[in-house]
C-alpha cells in the first residue's frame, strides 16, 4: 500500500526494536490496526508504517481501518502530526523539524493558524525552535536524518546550517559585487565608446567645413553645386583634388616649356604672363624660321598652343 508522503516523514524504528514490534504482533496479535485514507479514490497508509512491517515480519495479517475525515493536505497533515507526536517519544528539535516539513515556511495548518492534534492540543514548537528547524531544511537538509533518528541535535544541526547559509550569501555578494563591476565597466566602456563617436564626429563636422572652405576658394561653382545639392560633397572634393593635380602637372609642364623656349630664343623671358606667351611665340616665330630652326620652331609653337589651350580649359 502506498504511503502518504506526511506519514513517511517520520523514520522508521531501529532494527531491533523493529525485530521486539514483531515478536510482540506474533504473540499477541495487531493490538492497534492500521489506518488508510481514501484520496483520490486511492487507499494511502496513513498511520501504523512501523506496524505493517512488522507484521509482514511476523507473518501475520495486518488489519485496517478507514480516516473518516477531511482528506486535504492540511486536515491530513495537522492528523498524522497529532497521532505521532502524541504516540513517539519525540524531542523539541524532532517535533521541530516535523513541523517544519509539515508546515514550510509561509503556509499554516490546524484552524487557528497552528498544528493542533486531534484533541484541540497546540503541538506546534517555538517559533525560534520552528525557524532553526526550517533552516537545517534548507541549507543543511543532509542533517535532517541524523536529528530525526536522534543522532544528533538540532543545535548542532543549525549551527551548520547557519554556517553554510553565510558562505552561500558571502558567495552570492561577492558574484553581485562583482557583476555590479562589470556592469559599471561596460557601462564606463560604452560612455567612452559614445565620447569616441561624438569625437569622430565633430572631427568629421570640422574636416567637411575645411572641404567647403576649399571648394570656395578654388572651385566655386563645385561649391555651388554641393550647396545645391546637385553633388555630393565627396565628389565635389575629389573633382577639386583631380583638377587642382592637373593643375600642378601644367605648371610643371609650362616650366619646361620655358626651358625649351628659352633654349630656341634667348630673348624670351620667364617672367612673361601665362596669357602672354603664345602670341609672343607667334610674334617671333617667323624671324625664328628664317633663322633654320624651321622644324623645331615647328614642334614649339603646336606644343605651347596646346599646353595654353588645355591650361585655359582647365582652369
Amino acid at each position: 500500500m502506498k504511503v502518504h508522503p506526511f506519514a513517511a516523514i517520520y523514520p522508521m524504528i531501529p532494527a531491533d526494536e523493529m525485530e521486539a514490534l514483531a515478536a510482540d504482533i506474533a504473540e499477541n496479535g495487531l493490538l492497534h490496526p492500521l489506518e488508510f485514507a481514501r484520496i483520490d479514490g486511492e487507499e494511502v497508509l496513513i498511520d501504523g508504517r512501523n506496524r505493517l512491517a512488522a507484521c509482514e515480519l511476523a507473518k501475520v495479517e495486518p488489519a485496517f481501518v478507514e480516516y473518516q475525515g477531511p482528506t486535504d493536505d492540511d486536515a491530513i497533515g495537522a492528523y498524522i502530526l497529532a497521532l505521532n507526536n502524541n504516540r513517539r517519544h519525540m524531542n523539541q528539535g524532532q517535533r521541530a523539524l516535523t513541523h517544519a516539513r509539515l508546515a514550510p515556511e509561509g503556509r499554516k495548518r490546524g484552524p487557528n493558524g497552528g498544528v493542533s492534534g486531534h484533541n484541540g492540543q497546540n503541538l506546534e514548537p517555538s517559533v525560534t525552535t520552528l525557524k532553526r528547524a526550517r533552516v537545517v531544511l534548507k541549507w543543511a537538509p543532509d542533517l535532517v536524518d541524523g536529528v530525526m533518528a536522534g543522532e544528533e541535535p538540532l543545535a548542532s544541526a543549525y549551527t551548520e546550517a547557519a554556517r553554510r547559509k553565510r558562505v552561500a550569501r558571502d558567495k552570492a555578494a561577492r558574484e553581485q559585487a562583482a557583476q555590479a563591476a562589470v556592469a559599471q565597466r561596460l557601462a564606463e566602456e560604452t560612455a567612452s565608446e559614445d565620447e569616441k563617436v561624438e569625437r569622430d564626429a565633430a572631427e568629421m563636422r570640422a574636416l567637411k567645413a575645411q572641404w567647403r572652405a576649399e571648394l570656395r576658394a578654388e572651385c566655386p561653382e563645385l561649391a555651388e553645386a554641393e550647396q545645391s545639392g546637385v553633388v555630393t560633397l565627396e565628389y565635389a572634393r575629389e573633382e577639386m583634388q583631380r583638377r587642382m593635380e592637373k593643375r600642378k602637372s601644367m605648371c610643371v609642364t609650362w616650366k619646361l616649356c620655358f626651358e625649351k623656349l628659352r633654349q630656341f630664343h634667348t630673348g624670351f623671358s620667364a617672367t612673361f604672363e601665362l596669357e602672354n606667351v603664345a602670341e609672343y611665340w607667334h610674334s617671333v616665330s617667323n624671324r625664328e624660321e628664317a633663322a633654320g630652326n624651321i622644324g623645331a620652331l615647328t614642334f614649339m609653337r603646336d606644343f605651347c598652343d596646346q599646353v595654353l589651350r588645355e591650361f585655359v580649359e582647365n582652369g
